[in-house]
């Protein structure tokens, strides 16, 4: 008998005294026969609405999961990880795994229950289920690459943008488990590789920017590597995010372009400016060929045919070549729609053969117009994958700029031959042409032609800082007459003419015709005045 009263004042104390959550239940009816402070303190009841009553009654279990869990206990005499929310006075559901097990005590077979408190696992385990899916919501739904890795380089994950690029792996097809050995080349994913290490060792993250050549073209990638730290810090993986920044490439491609053909300009003439027109056209679409084709008759550009292929330029006046050219499917369609076309597809293009190029497998062809006539067509061709709407759009773009920049060329060049022949016309005048200030005493502002035979002075004497005004060689009988000719001329707005004579540096006076205009600014007042002088002397003087 004391070794029983011994044996229950020591389960007392271990019951009385445990941190764990304990019950003492009847293993026929269920009841609550006993709980300790743990168990009162996590569900907030007190010992008398508690004891007494069943689990059934509290809602800790249904009266089917009661059955089985009994069934258990009679075959096996334990229960083990039985998941349960124990009642919680302030109707909070907290979740625990119940351990239990028959004993046999003086007033009959008891069940032992004891509670662990899952309430954090299971929290944690949400938390990370709502991390795993918002994860695997930014996977699908973003526009960019992003491959999850582990530190070893394996893929675990890929958005679908990552199959739009490798065009021969589908959704379905599983790509973890699998490295950049299985999708790149093997100098790339050994870079990669490499690349990879390097964030491992560092824990840094890297950015890069990078070019590829696919199916689909090259592309252009600003490409950011982050690792992934434990909790500890240690890295534990590697995430990529690869976004496609070739559209933005590429037109920054067309603005240097643009920089490079602006400054060419300057140095070169208008059959060189097209030709690095033609030359940039191919490098920005990667491009074997591209060319320009006069539409013109009598080849209005100074060139019927201009290629710059494989073997450089080419430039041919061959009519009859021109005009089969001119008429095949791409150009007459081009011609038809009054837009650019695009033909990936050899059928209709394969029998057009270009000097210096041979046969062609595509083509993109832009009509070029000025003053809403067809003058020619823009294009360029044989290129390693498809040709898109951007290389459209990148075309058009060169053509509108080549355009411009070739008429402005062409506008400067036809002033420099005006501007040569004024030089000419002035250095040879038989006469001095001025421009001067419209106030007495006229200050000369510009001086040319024959002013020394006709003066006896070089034109620096009366320009600039004169030191001798021209008013001043003007005989003073006729200076008034003239100041009043032009006075009249600006007051009607219209030319004037007068004769006056003027002391030569020889020590005679000669007569001189002078004509000239009024200039008038902005504003409606006259600015300055510009004429020419002849000699009339030889003439005979004043008619």
């Amino acid at each position: 008998m004391k070794k029983n009263r011994d044996y229950e004042e020591t389960f007392q104390r271990f019951f009385y005294s445990n941190s764990i959550p304990m019950a003492l239940t009847d293993m026929e009816t269920g009841v609550f026969e006993d709980v300790n402070p743990s168990f009162l303190e996590i569900t907030g009841y007190t010992r008398e609405e508690i004891l007494g009553r069943t689990s059934l009654d509290l809602g800790i279990i249904t009266p089917p999961e009661r059955e089985r869990m009994k069934a258990r206990l009679e075959e096996k005499g334990a229960l083990e990880n039985i998941r349960v929310h124990l009642p919680v006075k302030s109707d909070e559901r907290k979740y625990y795994i119940c351990f239990g097990e028959a004993v046999r005590m003086p007033t009959g077979r008891k069940i032992l229950c004891v509670a662990r408190d899952i309430h954090l696992l299971l929290t944690a385990r949400q938390l990370l289920a709502d991390q795993e899916n918002l994860l695997d919501t930014i996977f699908r739904n973003s526009p960019d690459f992003l491959v999850l890795k582990d530190r070893s380089s394996v893929y675990k994950k890929v958005t679908p943008a990552f199959f739009n690029y490798f065009k021969g792996i589908n959704e379905s097809g599983c790509v973890e488990g699998k490295t950049d050995f299985d999708f790149f080349s093997e100098d790339k994913a050994r870079e990669h590789k490499m690349e990879d290490e390097e964030i491992v060792a560092s824990g840094r993250t890297m950015i890069l920017n990078k070019s590829y050549k696919s199916d689909i073209g090259r592309r252009w990638y600003h490409i950011v590597k982050a690792p992934i730290k434990d909790a500890v810090g240690e890295v534990s993986g590697i995430l990529c995010t690869i976004r496609d920044v070739t559209t933005e490439k590429r037109m920054e491609m067309l603005l240097h372009a643009r920089l490079c053909i602006s400054e060419c300009r300057a140095s070169t003439n208008s059959y060189g400016l097209m030709k690095k027109i033609i030359e940039t056209a191919g490098e920005i679409t990667e491009s074997g060929f591209s060319f320009f084709c006069s539409a013109r008759k009598n080849g209005g550009h100074g060139v019927d045919l201009l290629i710059h292929g494989p073997e450089g330029f080419v430039h041919t006046g061959d009519a009859v070549f021109v005009a089969k050219l001119l008429v095949s499917s791409p150009f007459m369609m081009c011609r038809q729609r009054g837009e650019g076309v695009i033909c990936n597809i050899p059928d209709g293009i394969s029998a057009i053969a270009f000097p210096g190029v041979g046969s062609v497998r595509s083509m993109i062809l832009l009509p070029v117009f000025e003053e809403k006539q067809l003058v020619g067509f823009f294009g360029a061709g044989n290129k390693d994958t498809e040709y898109d709407e951007l290389d459209r759009e990148m075309m058009k773009e060169l053509c509108h700029m080549g355009c411009d920049i070739l008429k402005l060329k062409r506008t400067e060049e036809k002033w420099t031959e005006v501007r040569r022949i004024l030089k000419n016309i002035a250095e040879h005048f038989p006469g001095m042409i001025f421009r001067s200030g419209v106030s007495f005493p006229w200050p000369m502002e510009h001086i040319s032609g024959t002013c020394e035979p006709l003066t006896g002075y070089g034109p620096e004497v009366f320009v600039q800082a004169p030191k001798l005004p021209f008013s001043s060689i003007i005989h003073p009988e006729d200076v008034k007459k003239l100041e009043s000719t032009i006075d009249h001329s600006f007051l009607n707005q219209e030319p004037y003419e007068r004769e006056y004579r003027i002391f030569h540096k020889k020590g005679t006076w000669r007569w001189v015709l002078e004509r000239g205009v009024g200039v008038w600014g902005e504003d409606g007042s006259p600015v300055a005045i510009e004429g020419v002088i002849t000699d009339i002397h030889l003439c005979g003087g004043p008619k």
